[in-house]
């Protein structure tokens, strides 16, 4: 109740000049607490019992063999509420689709009008986005909306950054892309500002190894932005790796060479905390200040999405070959409704209490798993015996058959031999120098 109360009696002070009057101190005390408040409401980030809503534009899909990618650690945080669209051509490597499927996602998922995209979405994140495949109405609708409040998160190098350079979208972006190129040296991460939110809600000197990129492209800071990270190469001065500035909503640019085969970065293990802060911070929402019960409770959650997923996979397959999952499922069950309960406690930044039950979750998932395996091997066990009886039972009446045929002869009349007559009339038709008195037959000459 004070909570809400607070700032309420803050704003009275606005329009009544003797509100800091008055004998009762209590009063006076009451009153300037929800002053404070009202300051207090109006310079911090909000803590929302909401989902931050994402129209995520780009590569979706990782390639094979990677399980996560910045889209993927997104959908299972529940800070989040994602809308794909498929939007990403990189020429002969596996990430890029097809031109049919992004017009198509194009088509599908990207807001109808200005209004559905301000009204739906608190955030629009662009990860190495095509900008052939977005028709201008879009871009000019996204820089639009930034403008006038919403966030925005762009990831991209080279000439998949520098296309929308010719768009509005520049015009949102905090930095200036220079041109399509981009270095394959190697470069590091150094931090130029460890006191900002995104940065000092991270463990950066845990990265070891993983500081490490695969090249950078060349950009140029723009006035009024903030630089938090730089690239450190051994040929090219520093370039901005991290930068944002406030466009009227919060704009924020991760310029770097993004590929899994070569880019140990991506392999850190706060590396999807980080995509998950910077997306917070575009929507104006409080980061967590606690990173490593965070990160335990979203790799918590993460590993009970993914088993899930196969375990669902694995109870239909056992359905469809007559197991009975009744007790698997009734565990799952239990573990769903705690799983609200965990999302709950995330989105009101108590993540103690959530990480306590997300163990609980845990054990129950490793538990369903394990009589899954059981109900495994006693349907394929009853399968194998069920086969195992047929063929044997089919052996056994072809083989007594068999014998019964080969062996019992004595049941059947047996069949009679034959000689074949040689005739003379057989004789000769068969050989003309024969005649019907056996003698041989004069063949003249011309005749």
């Amino acid at each position: 109740m004070g909570v809400y109360l607070a700032p309420y009696w803050g704003i009275f002070v606005v329009s009544s000049p003797k509100y800091f009057r008055g004998k009762d101190k209590v009063l006076r005390l009451t009153r300037t607490i929800g002053f404070v408040g009202l300051l207090l409401s109006l310079i911090s980030p909000a803590i929302s019992a909401e989902k931050t809503r994402i129209l995520f534009v780009g590569g979706v899909e990782m390639p094979s063999g990677n399980p996560g990618g910045p889209f993927w650690h997104l959908e299972h945080d529940p800070f989040f509420e994602l809308t794909p669209v498929r939007a990403m051509w990189l020429p002969g490597n596996e990430w890029g689709y097809e031109d049919n499927v992004m017009f198509k996602a194009v088509r599908l998922y990207m807001p109808r009008t200005y209004e559905d995209l301000v009204e739906n979405y608190d955030v629009v994140s662009f990860f190495y986005a095509s900008m052939e495949v977005i028709p201008n109405k879009y871009t000019k609708w996204i820089s639009d909306a930034v403008i006038k409040g919403k966030g925005f998160m762009f990831v991209g190098h080279g000439q998949w950054a520098f296309d929308w350079t010719i768009t509005t979208v520049a015009d949102i972006l905090p930095l200036d892309i220079l041109n399509d190129q981009y270095s394959q040296d190697p470069t590091t991460i150094r931090i130029t500002d460890h006191d900002h939110p995104i940065t000092a809600s991270l463990p950066w000197s845990s990265m070891g190894e993983h500081n490490s990129l695969a090249g950078h492209s060349y950009t140029r800071p723009r006035q009024s932005s903030e630089v938090l990270a730089e690239l450190i190469s051994f040929l090219d001065p520093p370039e901005p790796f991290l930068v944002w500035w406030e466009a009227g909503g919060r704009s924020i640019a991760m310029m770097t060479v993004f590929r899994y085969e070569d880019n140990p970065f991506v392999d850190w293990e706060f590396f999807p905390d980080l995509t998950s802060n910077l997306h917070l911070y575009a929507a104006r929402r409080q980061i967590p200040t606690n990173p490593e019960i965070l990160h335990q409770l979203r790799r918590n959650l993460e590993w009970f999405h993914w088993r899930s997923g196969m375990l669902v996979g694995t109870l239909e397959f056992l359905s469809k070959l007559g197991g009975n999952p009744t007790q698997v499922e009734q565990i799952m069950s239990r573990a769903n409704e705690r799983l609200k309960e965990v999302e709950t406690l995330y989105l009101s930044y108590d993540f103690e209490a959530g990480l306590n039950l997300a163990a609980n979750n845990v054990a129950d998932l490793e538990r369903a798993e394990e009589l899954a395996m059981e109900l495994k091997d006693r349907t394929l066990f009853w399968i194998y015996t069920i086969e195992w009886s047929t063929l044997t039972a089919t052996s056994l009446v072809t083989g007594i058959l068999l014998w019964a045929l080969m062996m019992k002869r004595q049941f059947y009349t047996e069949v009679g031999t034959t000689k074949l007559a040689i005739t003379q009339t057989t004789l000769l038709n068969s050989n003309p120098h024969f005649t019907r008195d056996d003698k041989p037959r004069t063949v003249e000459k011309g005749g």
